[in-house]
């Protein structure tokens, strides 16, 4: 698989964990990493990430999913220490677990839906930042890049939540 991309990024050797690895943006980035030689680490809601996993075992990279839902701190505790357990630590993480909840104007939005889209997108940063944190504090290094939307910046119509 140690085939890097045009950017020249030399993960080998590292330990990455991509939450929301299983479509979209954390797929590619799953996939980006472990053709960079990163051992990659999918946590995710959706067992597609599984997909992804051998996807990359197929191009001879080295890589494990793991479901979690980035709302349950166990869960998400149980992720950074299966990384640890499975590649021997914890290099990078890249927080890209999100929700999208239904277009509505705020008067219309149920409450559930806000909810839901916060414990996701907010508190699930903050978990899996947490314990990444106690985790590269260990070792004395590592790198969190956290990803979001361009709705987390810049207001539009019918994205209230």
């Amino acid at each position: 698989m140690k085939k890097l991309p045009r950017n020249g990024f030399d993960f080998t050797n590292k330990v990455v964990l991509v939450t929301g690895g299983s479509s979209g943006i954390g797929r590619a980035a799953s996939l980006l990493f472990a053709r960079s030689g990163a051992k990659v680490v999918i946590g995710d809601i959706n067992p597609a990430g599984a997909e992804t996993v051998e996807t990359i075992k197929s191009e001879n990279g080295e890589a494990i999913f793991v479901q979690a839902d980035v709302r349950e701190a166990e869960q998400v505790q149980n992720l950074v220490v299966t990384a640890v357990r499975t590649f021997g630590g914890l290099n990078c993480a890249f927080n890209n677990a999100g929700v999208l909840p239904p277009m509505a104007p705020l008067v219309n939005l149920e409450e559930s839906t806000f909810d839901q889209t916060f414990a996701v997108d907010v508190k699930g940063v903050f978990l899996a930042m947490k314990y990444e944190i106690q985790q590269m504090l260990q070792t004395g290094s590592g790198a969190i890049v956290n990803n979001a939307s361009i709705a987390g910046v810049i207001g539009e119509r019918g994205i209230s939540a």
